[in-house]
């Protein structure tokens, strides 16, 4: 009988640590809002998420193209490309996902709108550089409208809250 009761405490005691030890693994890494900027180089860094954003980029700068001006849209993706590799424009972007992490954990649900000046402007020189003939009909520093999409992460902040109060409960 007394086997049988130490091993169930012994059995609950392994399991409440391992849950605590994974809670403190948690809010140490990816639920840490000092790690946003970590989480931002690494979102840099990765190919697919650059090509998303190059994506979005072109879809941004084919509006401000008028109709009737043959541009392809290799050309957009590529002028995409060089704009994002312009440290401004970067440096945007970085911040558009610190502020994306920033929001989650805080149970924030909106969607992050980047600087339109900026990116107006580090696209239209790239799209001149490839196609000069843009030149004339562009406008001098056009408003790009691009989101970073962050809705559908605010239960990040749930769980952080969870993980907060009963890590150190079952701790």
């Amino acid at each position: 009988m007394r086997r049988g009761l130490a091993s169930l405490i012994m059995g609950v005691s392994l399991l409440v640590a391992t849950v605590s030890w994974a809670g403190f693994v948690l809010s140490h890494t990816v639920l840490d809002p000092g790690r946003s900027e970590r989480l931002a180089d690494l979102l840099l860094d990765n190919p697919q998420v650059r090509s998303v954003i190059i994506d979005r980029l072109a879809d941004a700068f084919e509006t401000q193209v008028p109709a009737g001006v043959p541009v392809t849209r290799q050309s957009l993706e590529l002028a995409a490309s060089l704009a994002l590799d312009r440290p401004e424009v970067e440096a945007l972007v970085r911040e558009g996902f610190v502020q994306a992490h920033q929001n989650a954990l805080a149970g924030v649900d909106e969607p992050i709108m980047l600087d339109a000046t900026v990116l107006g402007v580090a696209g239209r020189e790239s799209l001149v550089e490839l196609a000069p003939v843009l030149d004339p009909v562009l406008p001098p520093a056009p408003q790009l409208d691009v989101e970073v999409p962050a809705t559908g992460l605010s239960w990040l902040g749930r769980i952080k809250t969870m993980v907060d109060r009963y890590t150190l409960l079952g701790g």
